[in-house]
């Protein structure tokens, strides 16, 4: 499944990944019936009003054993993100304590 805003990429995204259903939602407050196994994240996160919101959601939506996958672009973001990952995910700031 793919999620992706705003509404007019989603022509784009299912004419060139037909075999992936793509849905248009907010990332800062959703829920899904299933759990996913992992959750990408390309260059979105930074750009989020509520970061926690989205961690949240994101650690709800995952399996037990599932991963939470981001990337980050522009100078600064990834620091602030990074620390409010932190407040999900201790265990992160084992390689970055200087966050």
């Amino acid at each position: 499944m793919g999620w992706i805003c705003p509404t007019q990429c989603i022509e784009k995204a299912q004419t060139k990944y037909p075999d992936i259903h793509f849905i248009v939602g907010n990332a800062e407050n959703f829920t899904f019936e299933e759990p996913f196994d992992t959750v990408f994240s390309n260059a979105a996160l930074h750009w989020m009003m509520n970061a926690e919101n989205v961690l949240s959601c994101v650690w709800n939506s995952l399996n037990p054993n599932g991963r939470f996958v981001a990337e980050f672009g522009g100078k600064g973001n990834l620091k602030r993100s990074l620390r409010r990952l932190a407040k999900y995910c201790p265990k992160i700031m084992v390689w970055m304590p200087h966050l």
